[in-house]
């Protein structure tokens, strides 16, 4: 598992729990201790999510914010799959139904982002 799956997990575990001890964020992911600390810290430098230690609830969870859940950026591609994607999306278009709302709306997004 690379580094930015790991944040997305880590994420989803916060989002999903009130709070979440290492130990189980070390075994669910099979990382070290110092891996733990340096994901921690890096999601709190470069994606300002405002994980807390509490002492309190013996664990990490998100601090109270005005949102309810914390949500990180979109899906990063590499640039293989960029042009796969492009593929996909021409393949598509060529030969789906256009008066399919749902894939059109889909489509549409695809053509907003910068993929």
């Amino acid at each position: 598992m690379d580094r930015t799956e790991r944040f997305y997990k880590i994420n989803n575990m916060f989002n999903t729990h009130r709070v979440v001890k290492k130990e189980r964020v070390m075994e669910m992911l099979g990382i070290s201790l110092s891996t733990f600390k340096r994901d921690i810290e890096y999601l709190r430098d470069r994606f300002y999510a405002p994980i807390v230690y509490s002492r309190e609830l013996s664990g990490y969870c998100y601090e109270k914010t005005d949102d309810d859940r914390i949500e990180f950026p979109g899906v990063w591609l590499s640039q293989n799959e960029c042009d796969e994607l492009e593929k996909m999306v021409a393949y598509i278009q060529e030969n789906i139904n256009n008066n399919d709302v749902n894939v059109c709306q889909i489509l549409e997004r695809l053509k907003q982002s910068s993929y």
